[in-house]
């Protein structure tokens, strides 16, 4: 797992917008999505074969000791390669499934089977090529992502205050007043658009989270790698 600067964290939460954790996206209505239902800011097909998306993301975590949030990304891109460095297949769930990171804050979605496209496209998909476990109540690291740090609910302490785990989604990052906040299912959030932002927090009830800095900057992270 790969920390971000303790500066850009804070300038990332200093600009943090308001929004509920109430569970169900502020009180916006849901809608069937599959076999669930979700806020319906996020209702949407999800991702096909022939689509390549870019999302933002980021880890929140609070230091347990002192309440200090800090950002975090995963580390590697799930590729394997030869002695001098050049690709030559990839990790198992990552060839399932063509979703993957390159250790730029992006999840880069470009899906080659029914695991991530449609009702399959949701946050756990991409969580789990990377082993990482995250449910309604726990957020495990395995050990080559962080030394395998976890957090649970009624356990983790951030500071003084109890942790709450949440995902908070921006359907477009270029409208950072617009967010949704939830508090269950979160495996199964939807991915259903194009240039979105994902933020996974532990963090204390009410904490303002923001999207990471280089959300911003997501149309040439994304173009970089050509999709």
């Amino acid at each position: 797992m790969r920390a971000v600067p303790a500066l850009a964290t804070a300038c990332v939460l200093a600009a943090a917008v308001g929004c509920s954790n109430d569970g169900d996206g502020g009180g916006a209505t849901t809608v069937e999505r599959g076999d669930a239902a979700v806020p319906a800011a996020l209702a949407g097909d999800g991702p096909t074969t022939e689509d390549h998306w870019h999302i933002a993301y980021a880890f929140n975590l609070c230091n347990p000791d002192t309440g200090e949030q800090q950002l975090a990304t995963v580390e590697g891109d799930k590729e394997i390669r030869d002695e001098s460095g050049a690709p030559v297949g990839a990790e198992p769930k990552y060839a399932a499934t063509g979703v993957h990171s390159h250790e730029d804050g992006v999840i880069h979605w470009h899906a080659i089977s029914s695991q991530a496209t449609g009702a399959n496209a949701t946050l756990g998909v991409f969580v789990d090529v990377y082993d990482v476990e995250l449910t309604d109540s726990s957020l495990v690291f395995p050990a080559d992502q962080g030394g395998g740090l976890s957090f649970s609910e009624g356990d983790t302490m951030c500071g003084d205050e109890p942790g709450q785990l949440s995902v908070t989604v921006w359907p477009d990052y270029a409208d950072t007043e617009r967010s949704v906040t939830v508090t269950e299912g979160l495996a199964d959030i939807p991915v259903t658009r194009d240039d979105s932002v994902f933020v996974i927090s532990v963090a204390p009830e009410g904490a303002e989270i923001g999207q990471p800095s280089w959300a911003a900057d997501l149309p040439e992270l994304g173009a970089r790698d050509g999709g």
